[in-house]
This record gives C-alpha cells, structure tokens and sequence, in this order.
C-alpha cells in the first residue's frame, strides 16, 4: 500500500487526523470524491494498515490528571521484558519507547499529584535506574503527521 498512497489519501488522511467524526458524505465533499469511493479508500487504508484507529482526545489536566514526565529508564537485560510489561500495564503510562543510547526506555506518564507519580517512578526503579522530567509546559503534542504522495516510497 504505500506506492498506492496518492494524494487523495493523503487529504483524506489529513482531514480524520484534524476530525476523525467525519461522515463518507463530508470527507467526500472535502476531497472531491463520492461517498463510496471515500468509503472505499478508507476501508483499503485501514486494511493496509496506514490507518489504524479512531480516538477522542483527552484533556489531561481537564480530567484530573495535571502532572506529565517523561521517564528515561536504563535497565540489565534480564530486567527489559518486566519493564515492557510494566510499562504496557500501568495506567500512568501513556507512551513507552525503547531507544538508542545509554537508556534503554523512555517513558511518558501522567499523574494526579506528586505523590503519583512518585510511586510510577518507584514501580521503574525496581527494574533499572530512571531519570525523571516533569513537564513544565507542552508546545506540541499530537501533532497530524503530514504525508505527501510524493515522499511516500
């Protein structure tokens, strides 16, 4: 599928990323096509998997949970598949990337208070070292991602 992204895809792409709520009709009428060719192409981008889910996003803060970190995680082999699961199992876990460097993990979480994420903090270090940084303010999250028929390979 990705030769097959034209830039028709890309629009319709780019139209769910900004209102994901969007009726075949209206995402038609925004990218020139009909309902069921719309219909059509989103069915074979969620086939090919570029297109994989639909989400409401949350206000942290506006839901009670006000505190964001990031966690770098640095942990010895035998202690990598408890940390992928404990990453994959607590709730405060939002993101969990396993990465180059000299950390093994680096972990975005969220909390309600200090002494949340304290304990999230603490639940890490019994698998490795962890360096924590608490989010004083956000200038991007959850950006669309731009695609261009072009650059798709």
């Amino acid at each position: 599928m990705k030769g097959n992204i034209d830039s028709i895809d890309c629009k319709l792409l780019a139209c769910l990323q900004e209102d994901a709520r969007l009726s075949f009709r209206a995402l038609g009428r925004r990218v020139g096509l009909s309902q069921p060719a719309v219909a059509d192409r989103v069915r074979r981008l969620e086939e090919a998997g570029v297109l994989t889910g639909y989400r409401g996003q949350i206000d942290r803060a506006a839901a009670g949970l006000p505190i964001t970190a990031f966690l770098r995680v640095r942990c010895t082999t035998d202690k990598f598949k408890a940390v992928q699961r404990l990453a994959h199992d607590l709730p405060a876990v939002l993101e969990c990337h396993h990465v180059t460097g000299e950390d093994c993990f680096l972990v975005k979480v969220t909390a309600d208070a200090m002494p949340g994420l304290e304990a999230t903090i603490e639940r890490f270090r019994e698998h490795g070292e962890t360096v924590s940084s608490v989010v004083l303010s956000t200038v991007a999250e959850n950006k669309p991602i731009a695609l261009y028929a072009a650059a798709v390979p």
